[in-house]
C-alpha cells in the first residue's frame, strides 16, 4: 500500500510542481532576483540531487513535465513571437506549432517512462531529444532577435542535449555502475582483518609440503 501511494505521489507531485512553475514564471522570475538566497538553495538541490538518487529521479521527472508544459503553452505565442528576419521563411513559421507538439510528446513520454520505468536508455533519450528541439531553436530565435548572452546559453543547453541523446546508453551504464557500487556493502575492519588472515591461510597452505599419507603405500613395500 506505502509503495502504491509512493508511485502515486511520484507520478502527480513532479508535474503539479512544474505546471506552477511554468504558470507563474514571470513571478518567479521577479521572485528569485530579488532574494539573493535563492539561487545558492538551488544551487545546493541540484548538488544534493547528484548524489540521492531519488532527489535525482523526482527532478528528472520534473524538468520532464516543466518541458512539455513550456511547449505547450509556447504553441499560442507563436503568433506574438515572430521569427528573425533570417529565420523569416513560411515553412519555418508554419512548422513551429507542430515541432512544439512534438517536443511536448517525447517530454511526456520521458516523464511516464521515468515514472513507471526510471533509468530507461530510451527515456532519456525522449527528454534529450525534446530539450535539444526546445532550447536550441528557442536561442536560435532569441540570437537572431535580442543577441544577449541568454541566447547563447539557451543554445549551449540545447547543444548539450543534443550529445545526451547521442550518448544516452553510456550515461545511464555509468548511473548504474556508480548504484551498484553503492550497493555493495561496506565491510568492517575486523571483517577485513578475517578475509586478511583466511586469505594469508590460503597461501601457507598452498605453499606447504606434504609427504605421502601413512595410508599410501610406499614405493617397493609389499
Amino acid at each position: 500500500m506505502l509503495e502504491r501511494i509512493q508511485q502515486v505521489a511520484i507520478g502527480i507531485v513532479p508535474a503539479l510542481v512544474a505546471s506552477i512553475c511554468v504558470r507563474n514564471e514571470a513571478r518567479l522570475t521577479v521572485w528569485v532576483g530579488s532574494r539573493e538566497s535563492v539561487l545558492p538553495l538551488a544551487v545546493i538541490v541540484l548538488l544534493l540531487s547528484v548524489f540521492s538518487k531519488r532527489l535525482r529521479h523526482l527532478l528528472i521527472i520534473t524538468l520532464c513535465y516543466g518541458v512539455a508544459f513550456m511547449a505547450i503553452r509556447d504553441i499560442s505565442r507563436v503568433g506574438s513571437q515572430p521569427l528573425p528576419q533570417v529565420l523569416n521563411f513560411d515553412f519555418i513559421d508554419q512548422s513551429r506549432p507542430a515541432i512544439l507538439m512534438l517536443v511536448a510528446a517525447l517530454s511526456a513520454t520521458a516523464a511516464f517512462m521515468e515514472t513507471f520505468k526510471p533509468g530507461t536508455v530510451w527515456a532519456r533519450r525522449c527528454y534529450f531529444a525534446a530539450s535539444a528541439l526546445y532550447f536550441l531553436g528557442l536561442g536560435i530565435v532569441h540570437v537572431g532577435k535580442y543577441g544577449s548572452w541568454k541566447a547563447v546559453l539557451l543554445c549551449f543547453t540545447g547543444v548539450t542535449a543534443i550529445f545526451g541523446c547521442i550518448f544516452a546508453d553510456r550515461i545511464v551504464s555509468s548511473e548504474a555502475a556508480v548504484e551498484a557500487d553503492d550497493a555493495v556493502p561496506e565491510l568492517t575492519d575486523m571483517e577485513l582483518q578475517e578475509l586478511r588472515e583466511e586469505a594469508h591461510r590460503r597461501t601457507l597452505l598452498a605453499k606447504e609440503w606434504h609427504g605421502p599419507s601413512e595410508s599410501e603405500p610406499i614405493a617397493g613395500e609389499k
